[in-house]
């Protein structure tokens, strides 16, 4: 086996695939004027179908986390990322976004596109949500 450097592809592949481990699962989504100011919320797991009773607009979210209903958690990002990963169910995809102000939105979605679920801390999250989640399918 040739080598990189010091490093074996093999090794290689396997530190660029530990390094991702909790990357976001996305681009950074664009948020409303004011997120960079929010101080930052005690940390805390809240249910996906709790997420409406978030204390929207008060605070960051980041570092908490949502659990889904198939038991899949995912750590909320900093304001405007988004993380994603597939679910323990075959064939769905959760997703978190920190939309700042706006709150915090969630969605799982199909391998076919169809959506499972989308929520929001705040009804403008949840729009925001299903627009992203809407935009992903095109």
């Amino acid at each position: 086996m040739r080598s990189i450097g010091r490093w074996t592809p093999a090794a290689a592949v396997a530190l660029v695939v530990l390094g991702c481990a909790g990357c976001a699962g996305g681009p950074e989504v664009a948020v409303p004027p004011g997120s960079d100011s929010l101080p930052s919320c005690a940390r805390t797991t809240v249910e996906v179908s709790g997420v409406d009773r978030w204390p929207a607009r008060t605070c960051d979210p980041a570092g908490s986390s949502v659990r889904f209903t198939d038991g899949l958690v995912l750590e909320i990002p900093d304001v405007g990322g988004v993380a994603s990963s597939e679910s323990g169910a075959p064939g769905v995809t959760h997703q978190v976004v920190n939309w700042g102000v706006a709150g915090v939105g969630a969605a799982s979605v199909g391998d076919e596109g169809e959506v499972v679920g989308v929520w929001g801390s705040t009804e403008q999250a949840r729009a925001l949500q299903a627009e992203r989640v809407s935009a992903d399918r095109d």
